[in-house]
């Protein structure tokens, strides 16, 4: 059959793509990450909290339901708990008082990007009124996406381009070449219909869901030139939530991270 070698060659073909493009950027100097003061860091860290306390719930409750090692075949599971991870870590950061890293902001542009694309797919093409949808399902494609745009509109992270190459070619990628290992030495059937190498449109499938990830990520890009816009205009904000209010001066000054 030649629809598995031809897809074979796509995923190696965006591999060496996506690690060109890595070794690329780390040649070159990343620009300064330009971001704007959080308004509310304690409703911040609350939120922050919140979130790492349900997120933590739900991977225990999905590790009694299906076992420990199971779920890891899913790729929303994968995100989940990068998901998770990013929250732990947001918690310390707002804790000791630093200013954000490249490393964690591009951990936030993956999850924010790949949450709408997973839930989209979910309801969009996975989903059928003859299946019935678990709490845990609603939380994993559909509450994680609130609390992701509850965390976006707090803090003073923008996207960044760079992080489109993990968000759109490499995550996606590991993900199609680990699914068909499964297929092939652990389970019977594909994770995800669609990612079948042996359909007649295996192909347009999988370069779909490459185009579906860069998708995603450009509306994630569109938010945070909506949001920054919305901060430059923004009135000053007093309030006890802050530690200290901003002024015209500090509402206005970007923070450039290094």
């Amino acid at each position: 059959m030649w629809q598995p070698v031809v897809v074979g060659i796509f995923l190696a073909l965006v591999l060496l793509g996506a690690v060109l493009l890595l070794l690329r950027q780390r040649a070159s100097p990343a620009p300064p990450c330009v971001c704007y003061p959080t308004r509310y860091p304690k409703v911040l860290l609350g939120v922050r909290c919140m979130s790492l306390v349900f997120y933590t719930a739900v991977i225990i409750a999905q590790f009694i339901e299906a076992g420990m090692v199971a779920e890891y075949v899913y790729y929303t599971f994968w995100n989940f708990n990068l998901q998770a991870i990013y929250f732990g870590w947001a918690i310390v950061a707002s804790i000791v008082g630093s200013v954000d890293s490249h490393r964690r902001n591009t951990l936030f542009d993956v999850i924010f990007a790949n949450s709408f694309l997973i839930a989209g797919v979910f309801w969009g093409v996975l989903y059928s009124p003859i299946y019935s949808v678990t709490w845990l399902h609603m939380s994993q494609h559909g509450i994680n996406s609130v609390l992701l745009v509850l965390e976006f509109g707090l803090n003073e992270l923008r996207i960044q381009p760079r992080s489109m190459v993990y968000a759109s070619m490499l995550l996606p990628d590991v993900f199609g070449a680990f699914a068909w290992v499964v297929r092939e030495c652990w389970v019977d059937d594909w994770v995800y219909p669609f990612l079948d190498v042996t359909k007649d449109v295996a192909l347009l499938w999988y370069i779909g869901m490459l185009l579906g990830h860069c998708a995603f990520f450009g509306l994630a890009m569109g938010l945070s030139k909506l949001k920054a816009h919305w901060l430059r205009h923004a009135p000053p904000v007093s309030s006890p939530w802050l530690d200290a209010p901003l002024n015209d001066e500090e509402k206005d000054q970007p923070l450039r991270l290094v």
